[in-house]
């Protein structure tokens, strides 16, 4: 397959977002990093939160702008320690499919910000311009010019019963339209600890978890023997009969219940499990909800809904009112619910007289069926009520990085344009099928790993690929055709131009891209022909690779050096050190664990 003109921008875009490989940057910043800073006036920066010193400052050209998607320093993230806002995530956070933040970076932001109130959601997002979102675009119905709103039936108009088929594409924030629906993941990737698979993952248990999670608590007895017991206390209507039988079931008829006042109080002795349940539920004196229940058994997270339902809920005929005292468990339940395809509403807070005591209770509507939202493909879809620009906020925002790409939308971690597509495809004349005329392409997973950006050149990009299956050491490609190189001094985005562009664009003449994998793994910069053209990374950047450049001793660093001619020198003479040891050959077989100097 050749690649030409912005079908290159395509491949990046796929080798630096998709996930499928993980970029860890090592070259030249502006032109490593050229597909995420680009236009942007300011400074670059790296904060360290806890202390709010700098960490790190890069000095970008004038041309130059960010179009990493982005929230603001008060967007609420939510994390498996619970939700966070944006400002207070730090490297090592996990997020709710699993992938880990590596970094945290915060930015000057100018711009407006732009606000999307979606129907049913619990809070406006507020990212960026650029922010992508998989979406469905808001359809005209043919015989009336309105599309009525979709009910379980979607994509058909209720009025004139229109089929279509429904198209997924993807939107920046700033080309939303009221009447989009914007797809939000329910299938979460967490790992299931071993504390949950002790706990067990049937439908009981997952039954008895959610009325210990909604209205129980675990308790210190003294009078037995010093054993920890369970407790839950049930308001009058509570379904009793239902988890005392589960309970009688687990411990052998160990159960105790207790009538005071207008509360009945369930305890049953579970010695086996009891202590470490403690110490997980409560890790800090306070109720922990386990969100690795999110990546559990559907049969064990219908068991934990339901007695979360029956805890601290009520039934209706088409939806369930679930009532809880903090934000937490709210939201626990909703992301518990849309994982099981049920469509929870935006929860509300009411101050209501409880036992003969005032509290603050979350409120939560979770639909059986919905008129707003439907699910699809994994996807729950929402409606976009309204889209407000030029909206203000302070002029800081923060960008998190994860290691596999994720872009982290509020409240749960969003998929990017390029990561884990699965039948989703660009139309004609797009990236991915620039060459196709009238056919749609398919994107697919080639391979994950990890890439590090080595040497760049006009004729020439270096990587180094580990951890991967297909693609594993040094690889390099090449433009080809009389005149065709690479040019990033664009002011819009990075090019390929040449004397003949237009008719090697329009198929006229041959010309492309060549991938190639190089026998000799020794790094560009430590070649002979780097050394006669004199040729070195510029000062900050060593152009080699992570392992091989932790072997590389202070006093032959020369990526340290500031002054041109110094650094060439001092390269130059950490390739004779390393001629004179005989290690030029384990250079080019790419065994840098025998580089020692």
């Amino acid at each position: 397959m050749r690649w030409c003109g912005r079908d290159l921008i395509g491949v990046t875009l796929f080798l630096y977002r998709s996930g499928s490989v993980k970029r860890r940057p090592n070259g030249r910043e502006g032109w490593d990093d050229f597909l995420k800073i680009v236009k942007h006036p300011q400074r670059y920066f790296k904060l360290d939160y806890t202390t709010g010193e700098i960490i790190g400052q890069r000095s970008l050209q004038a041309t130059m702008k960010l179009v990493e998607p982005c929230q603001s320093l008060d967007t609420e993230i939510l994390t498996t320690e619970g939700l966070k806002a944006a400002a207070d995530v730090k490297a090592g956070d996990v997020l709710l499919d699993g992938s880990v933040v590596t970094s945290v970076y915060a930015l000057p932001y100018v711009k407006p910000w732009i606000e999307i109130r979606i129907v049913n959601w619990p809070a406006p997002l507020v990212v960026t311009e650029g922010h992508p979102f998989l979406v469905l675009e808001g359809r005209k119905c043919p015989r009336y010019g309105v599309w009525c709103n979709p009910t379980r039936s979607y994509p058909i108009c209720k009025s004139c019963l229109y089929k279509v088929e429904p198209e997924l594409v993807w939107k920046e924030a700033k080309d939303l339209e009221p009447g989009d629906y914007v797809a939000l993941p329910t299938d979460f990737q967490l790992p299931i600890s071993d504390e949950l698979r002790r706990w067990g993952l049937t439908y009981e248990d997952g039954y008895v978890l959610g009325w210990l999670l909604g209205d129980g608590c675990v308790t210190h007895n003294s009078k037995k023997d010093k054993s920890i017991c369970f407790c839950f206390f049930l308001g009058p209507g509570d379904p009793v009969g239902e988890l005392v039988d589960l309970l009688r079931k687990r411990t052998k008829n160990k159960v105790s219940i207790q009538c005071r006042g207008k509360c009945t109080q369930i305890c049953y002795a579970d010695s086996k499990n009891a202590k470490w349940a403690r110490s997980w539920l409560y890790p800090n004196g306070k109720k922990r909800f386990p969100l690795e229940v999110l990546g559990a058994p559907e049969e064990f997270r219908k068991g934990v809904y339901e007695g979360l339902v029956a805890s601290d809920g009520s039934r209706f005929s088409n939806h369930d009112d679930v009532a809880f005292t903090t934000k937490a468990h709210s939201w626990f339940t909703f992301l518990l619910a849309s994982s099981l395809g049920k469509f929870p509403g935006a929860s509300q807070q009411q101050t209501r007289r409880r036992y003969s005591e005032r509290c603050h209770l979350y409120h939560t509507c979770v639909y059986h069926k919905s008129q707003e939202c439907f699910a699809l493909g994994g996807f729950h879809f929402h409606r976009v009520k309204e889209v407000h620009e030029n909206v203000r906020s302070p002029r800081w925002l923060v960008n998190l990085e994860t290691d596999t790409g994720i872009i982290p939308l509020p409240f749960i971690s969003h998929n990017s344009a390029w990561i884990n597509v699965r039948k989703l495809v660009s139309p004609p004349g797009r990236i991915g099928a620039r060459s196709l005329k009238d056919k749609w392409s398919y994107m697919t997973r080639v391979d994950t790993g990890l890439v590090e950006h080595l040497t760049r050149k006009l004729d020439m990009f270096e990587f180094y690929f580990t951890k991967g299956k297909a693609f594993h050491g040094r690889y390099i490609l090449r433009p080809f055709g009389r005149g065709f190189h690479f040019y990033t001094a664009s002011a819009d985005k990075p090019q390929v131009v040449g004397t003949k562009y237009e008719k090697l664009k329009e198929g006229k003449e041959l010309g492309g891209f060549l991938w190639i994998k190089a026998k000799d793994q020794t790094p560009y910069v430590l070649s002979l022909r780097a050394v006669e053209k004199r040729f070195v990374a510029p000062f900050g950047y060593s152009g080699l690779p992570t392992k091989l450049r932790k072997r590389i001793p202070t006093r032959f660093q020369y990526w340290k050096i500031k002054d041109d001619q110094k650094r060439i020198d001092l390269r130059n003479k950490l390739r004779d050190e390393l001629k004179t040891k005989g290690l030029l050959g384990s250079l080019s077989l790419g065994k840098w664990e025998q580089v020692k100097l």
